[in-house]
């Protein structure tokens, strides 16, 4: 899409998803999230949205879903103190908890009891390290596209 602060940009992007059957948005825009929350709102069918960095839930009460929230003060102490001690480091990883830089949003919204239990026990076996998530940076091919 470009620009992470462009809602009209976003809003087509959306369309474009929602038009092939998409059903959920994973958001890792700023401003564009206007135009992201126009084209869910607008849809002719359910079509929700988890945004990334803060909580977005009241710019689409009935389309969100959750947040991938993030504090960034752990990492920002983290660098501090690194510095101080004279390390050099390009990475400092953001750990996943309540408690830590990166969480989510719970209760997830527009979902039953049941989902809620079950992500949420998903979150915490991801907190405590019992589920390990993968670093993946490979690229997602869509069956039947061509990647060209």
């Amino acid at each position: 899409m470009g620009d992470f602060n462009d809602p009209v940009k976003t809003k087509q992007s959306a369309e474009a998803l929602i038009s092939q059957d998409i059903d959920v948005i994973i958001s890792g825009v700023n401003l564009g999230n206007y135009g992201l929350f126009r084209a869910v709102e607008d849809a002719d069918r359910d079509v929700y949205v988890t945004t990334t960095y803060t909580n977005k839930y009241n710019l689409a009460p009935n389309n969100h879903l959750t947040s991938d929230l993030f504090k960034y003060n752990p990492v920002m102490f983290k660098a501090i103190e690194l510095i101080k001690s004279g390390e050099i480091s390009n990475f400092i990883p953001m750990e996943y908890g309540p408690e830590k830089s990166r969480y989510l949003k719970l209760p997830v919204d527009n979902v039953s009891e049941e989902i809620n239990d079950w992500v949420k026990g998903i979150a915490e076996k991801v907190a405590s390290g019992e589920i390990e998530v993968e670093k993946n940076l490979s690229e997602i091919s869509i069956e039947g596209e061509s990647s060209e």
